[in-house]
């Protein structure tokens, strides 16, 4: 905001920075999420069989939230 200066005990506000969104998905986030993946491919993976050998792509459905929108890319 323009012309803001904060004083007292707001004054931490002049010079800090909204960083949420930046970063959701913490580097463990990550590797936990691959290992979920990892072990629902493998107790699950069997289902995927009549999708691959028909030719065709299942349709995978998450929340719209950029970070479950990422894992669900990255998986």
């Amino acid at each position: 905001m323009i012309g803001f200066n904060a004083t007292g005990n707001l004054s931490f506000l002049n010079t800090w920075t909204y960083k949420l969104g930046a970063e959701l998905l913490t580097p463990f986030g990550r590797q936990q999420d691959f290992q979920l993946g990892v072990a629902a491919r493998n107790a699950y993976g069997g289902l995927l069989n009549n999708f691959t050998e028909a030719g065709t792509l299942p349709v995978w459905r998450t929340q719209s939230q950029d970070r479950m929108v990422k894992t669900m890319v990255s998986s």
